[in-house]
């Protein structure tokens, strides 16, 4: 893929002890769709889920939640990932009402992740027969929109931690927040 950008996880706005594991996603993109690649210098993780659409976030944590036709549609798709590979994944326009994916539609995503002794990384494609099917009106390509949040957390981990790459302002972590997304433009 030859179109790159890096975001970096760095706004921790609910954070009390100072744990910020430096985490980025690397988001290319070309005529097939959009490839993610997380990751994270968190070396004492937590990964219990295995199965997909379960509580990942309480487990070593990272997330992409993406807006693709923001103009005409408030929903958004939650791609959260843990080190296993279990994936949550579903839409809807708030955290309340989603509609979870099946596990065929997310092995799609062709997800792979890798653990060793300076963090862990998480890839996964998101195909555009995926989104256009979604999205009917999508168009992908050159100066399209989309909004999205990326997220690093783990609510039951060692040190729990919520980051996030565009800062979010609420009392308590909550990353179903899509007035906090920006604007990416392919």
């Amino acid at each position: 893929m030859n179109n790159k950008m890096i975001f970096k996880i760095d706004n921790f706005p609910w954070d009390k002890t100072g744990f910020r594991p430096e985490t980025s996603v690397e988001m290319s993109y070309d005529d097939t769709g959009f490839e993610l690649c997380f990751s994270t210098d968190e070396k004492e993780i937590r990964a219990f889920r295995t199965h997909n659409n379960t509580d990942v976030h309480l487990d070593s944590c990272m997330e992409a939640f993406i807006q693709f036709l923001p103009d005409k549609d408030n929903s958004y798709i939650n791609f959260e990932i843990n080190p296993n590979g279990a994936m949550k994944c579903a839409r809807g326009e708030n955290r309340y009402d989603r509609i979870e994916y099946s596990d065929s539609v997310i092995d799609s995503f062709k997800i792979k992740t890798q653990v060793d002794t300076n963090g862990w990384k998480a890839w996964f494609k998101i195909p555009v027969e995926f989104i256009k099917k979604e999205y009917p009106e999508y168009v992908h390509g050159k100066n399209s929109r989309i909004r999205a949040n990326f997220y690093k957390c783990g609510d039951n981990t060692k040190t729990p931690h919520w980051g996030c790459w565009n800062s979010i302002v609420c009392s308590q972590p909550d990353f179903h927040r899509p007035e906090f997304f920006c604007d990416i433009v392919l």
